[in-house]
C-alpha cells in the first residue's frame, strides 16, 4: 500500500511542474499607416493579431512628440475585441511631429505595435484675392480671402495714403482658422473724397506674419447732396473737373436759395442761385452760382476739399505759363458752351471751363456762353478775388468783386 501511495505522488508532479510553467500573454498588434492628416487630426489604427491569454478589454493608439509614445502619454480608446479598428487622433498643433503606435491592453497588461511617425499640416497664413467695393466719397469696403492653415489667425486690414498705410482695422470675422479660404472684410470710413487710398491685409499666426501686396482705390468726389465730380490733377494741384452744384453744406446742412432780384441784391448773408432761375437747364451743365458770403462758410466744399485761394488760382496759371495764355489751356473746346470763336481753347489742362456767367450785384443774370467767373477765398478789402475767362481771347482776368455777386465755384483739395 506504501508503493501505490508513492507512485500517485510521483505521476502528479509533472503536472505540477507544466501548471506553474504556464506563460501569461499580452495582446499583439499592428499600427495601421496614418493617413488623413490635417494641421489637427489624423487617423491611424491597428489590427489586433492575438488577444494573448485574455480578451482584449481596451484598444486603440497612443501619441506623443517623444519617440516612443505609450498610454502614459495620449491615447485613444476604440472598444474591446480582437480585430481591426480605425482610431482619429484630435487636438494636435499644427506643423508638429508625433510618433504613435497602436496598443492593446488585457488582463495580463498592454501591448504595442510598431511606431510611426507624422507630420500635421501648418504654416503662415495666405492671403488672396482683395479688392475694395461700395466706395463713396468718404467710406468704402475691404474685402479678402485667408487662408489660416490650421493655425488660429488674426486678420486685419491697413489703409492709408501711402504705403505707410497709417491705420490698421480689424478684420469682422477675425480670428479666423482651419485650411479653407475665408471671406474676410471690414468697413472703413472717414475718408476724404476724390483720394487714392493704399490697402492690405495683414494676417498673422504662431507660425508667422503675412501681407498681402498692395491694392489702391479711389473715393468718390461728391457734395452734400451727393452729387459726383470728376477731378483732374494740374501740376502738384488736384482740382474739380467740373462747376460745383452743391445745394447742400458739406455737413448736410441746406445753403440757402435766394431766386427774387431784390433779396439778392439786399443780401449780406450766404446764399445760391441758378443761371436764370433756371437749374433745369443750367445746372447740369454750369452748376449754382454762390455768393461770396457762402464761400466763407468753408463748409461748401467736400470735407479735404476748398474753395481755391487767390494764391491757389496763381499756382495754377502760373504752371499753365502764365495770365496771357492759361485760358486757352482752361477753356472747353468748340463753341458747344463758349460762343465763337472760343479764342485759343486747347483744354490742354483737362480743366474744361465753362462759360456759366453770372449775377452782379443787383440781381441780374449776365454773359452765359460769353463768360465764365470763378470765386477765390481771398478778400481784397472789402470786396474778394475771382477770375475771370473770355470767349475772345485766351487770357485769365484777376479781379475783385462784391461779396453779394454771384460766381461759379472750382473745389481744389487740401494739400
Amino acid at each position: 500500500m506504501k508503493y501505490s501511495i508513492n507512485l500517485i505522488l510521483l505521476s502528479l508532479i509533472p503536472i505540477c511542474i507544466c501548471s506553474s510553467c504556464k506563460k501569461e500573454e499580452v495582446p499583439i498588434v499592428a499600427t495601421s499607416e496614418v493617413t488623413n492628416i490635417t494641421g489637427t487630426t489624423a487617423t491611424c489604427g491597428g489590427t489586433i493579431t492575438s488577444e494573448g491569454t485574455s480578451t482584449v478589454i481596451s484598444r486603440g493608439v497612443c501619441w506623443s512628440t517623444g519617440t516612443t509614445p505609450t498610454i502614459e502619454n495620449n491615447k485613444t480608446i476604440d472598444g474591446p475585441g480582437a480585430g481591426t479598428y480605425t482610431s482619429i487622433i484630435t487636438e494636435l498643433e499644427g506643423a508638429t511631429t508625433y510618433y504613435v503606435r497602436a496598443y492593446a491592453s488585457n488582463s495580463e497588461g498592454t501591448g504595442y505595435g510598431m511606431t510611426m511617425s507624422f507630420t500635421t499640416l501648418g504654416e503662415a497664413p495666405s492671403v488672396t484675392d482683395l479688392y475694395a467695393h461700395d466706395i463713396s466719397g468718404n467710406t468704402a469696403i475691404l474685402w479678402g480671402h485667408v487662408n489660416a492653415n490650421y493655425f488660429m489667425t488674426d486678420v486685419f486690414f491697413e489703409y492709408g495714403t501711402s504705403t505707410s498705410y497709417g491705420n490698421t482695422i480689424t478684420a469682422i470675422q477675425s480670428p479666423v482658422i482651419g485650411n479653407a479660404d475665408y471671406g474676410v472684410t471690414v468697413q472703413i470710413g472717414g475718408l476724404i473724397g476724390g483720394t487714392v487710398y493704399h490697402y492690405r491685409i495683414k494676417a498673422v499666426n504662431s507660425f508667422g506674419t503675412t501681407y498681402s501686396d498692395d491694392m489702391t482705390f479711389t473715393t468718390l468726389l461728391t457734395d452734400g447732396d451727393n452729387n459726383e465730380y470728376q477731378f483732374i490733377q494740374i501740376g502738384t494741384q488736384i482740382w474739380m473737373a467740373e462747376n460745383l452744384k452743391a445745394t447742400k453744406y458739406n455737413d448736410r446742412t441746406n445753403i440757402t436759395l435766394v431766386s427774387d432780384a431784390t433779396e439778392w441784391e439786399n443780401l449780406t448773408t450766404t446764399g445760391y442761385c441758378w443761371y436764370n432761375n433756371d437749374e433745369a437747364t443750367y445746372g447740369d451743365d454750369y452748376g449754382a452760382l454762390y455768393n461770396w458770403y457762402t464761400i466763407n462758410t468753408d463748409k461748401l466744399c467736400p470735407i479735404g476739399w476748398h474753395v481755391p485761394t487767390d494764391t491757389d488760382w496763381t499756382t495754377l496759371t502760373t504752371y499753365l505759363g502764365g495770365e496771357s495764355v492759361a485760358g486757352g489751356k482752361l477753356k472747353e473746346t468748340g463753341t458747344g458752351h463758349w460762343i465763337s470763336p472760343n479764342t485759343g481753347a486747347t483744354n490742354e489742362s483737362n480743366f474744361t471751363a465753362l462759360p456759366g456767367g453770372g449775377r452782379n450785384s443787383p440781381g441780374i443774370f449776365n454773359n452765359i456762353g460769353n463768360y465764365g467767373f470763378w470765386w477765390s477765398s481771398t478778400l481784397e478789402d472789402t470786396k474778394a478775388y475771382s477770375r475771370w475767362l473770355f470767349s475772345d481771347n485766351e487770357c485769365v482776368q484777376r479781379s475783385s468783386h462784391e461779396k453779394n455777386e454771384g460766381f461759379s465755384v472750382r473745389c481744389i483739395k487740401d494739400q
